[in-house]
């Protein structure tokens, strides 16, 4: 019941701080984004770093592979060191 509650909170404060959401084209913005950011953590993909990557792929290549910047794949390929003991 707790995890649920923490996720359902974890919710509303995202819909209260997008100013975005009130239109139907912003709400599909935010679920988008939403939608990117849980799978990113899934994929245990670092999200700062999966981002700005991502957003700074030449569109070229996105159009091409665009499989390969899936959180998955894109943090397989980006292994991040292990923090020291």
């Amino acid at each position: 019941n707790n995890f649920s509650e923490r996720m359902l909170r974890l919710e509303k404060l995202i819909e209260a701080s997008s100013l975005f959401r009130t239109s139907l084209e912003g709400r599909f913005a935010l679920d988008i984004m939403r939608s990117v950011l849980q799978t990113a953590v899934a994929a245990r993909a670092p999200l700062q770093e999966y981002i700005m990557s991502v957003l700074r792929t030449p569109p070229a290549i996105v159009a091409a592979a665009p499989g390969l910047l899936t959180p998955r794949v894109w943090a397989a390929a980006n292994p991040q060191p292990s923090p020291p003991d």
